[in-house]
C-alpha cells in the first residue's frame, strides 16, 4: 500500500497529485460537485487534528441538505469510489456514520464513531469524505 508509493507534495489546487486524480476522475463520471476540504495552498484549519485535509490528500464532496434523495446521491459515489479504491489509491472513505478502509482486511462497511459534538457535518451525513494514501519517501 502505502510503501510502494511517493509521498507526493500539494498541487497549486491544494491537493497532492493522487487526491487531484480522484477528484478527476469523480467529476469524469458524475459531472461538476459541491466539492470542499482543499484549496490552492492547502488547508491549515477547520478539520480534526490529524486530518488528511491539512496534507492535501482528502476530498469532501457534499450532498446539501440532508435528504433521502442526497443520501441515496451519496452512497452512490460512495460505493463507486470503493469499488475504485484500488486504482485510484484511496485509503478511507466516510458516509453517512459509516466508514470503509483499505486497511481493514475484511473489507465492508463499519460504524463511524464522530468525535463530539456529533453533529451532521461530523457525523458525514452531508457530505462523503474521500482521501488517498500517503506514500511513504
Amino acid at each position: 500500500m502505502d510503501g510502494e508509493l511517493q509521498t507526493e507534495e500539494l498541487t497549486a489546487t491544494g491537493l497532492t497529485p493522487r487526491a487531484e486524480l480522484v477528484r478527476t476522475a469523480m467529476t469524469e463520471v458524475f459531472g461538476e460537485q459541491s466539492l470542499g476540504g482543499f484549496e490552492p495552498g492547502g488547508v491549515g484549519s477547520g478539520h480534526g487534528g490529524d486530518s488528511t485535509h491539512y496534507d492535501g490528500r482528502a476530498i469532501d464532496v457534499f450532498f446539501r441538505p440532508v435528504t433521502e434523495e442526497n443520501r441515496r446521491e451519496g452512497w452512490i459515489l460512495s460505493h463507486w469510489l470503493v469499488a475504485h479504491a484500488e486504482d485510484l489509491d484511496i485509503q478511507y472513505v466516510i458516509f453517512d456514520d459509516q466508514f470503509w478502509s483499505v486497511r481493514i482486511a475484511r473489507g465492508g462497511w463499519h460504524p463511524y464513531e464522530a468525535p463530539a459534538p456529533a453533529n451532521e457535518i461530523l457525523r458525514h451525513l452531508d457530505h462523503v469524505h474521500v482521501d488517498v494514501l500517503a506514500g511513504e519517501n
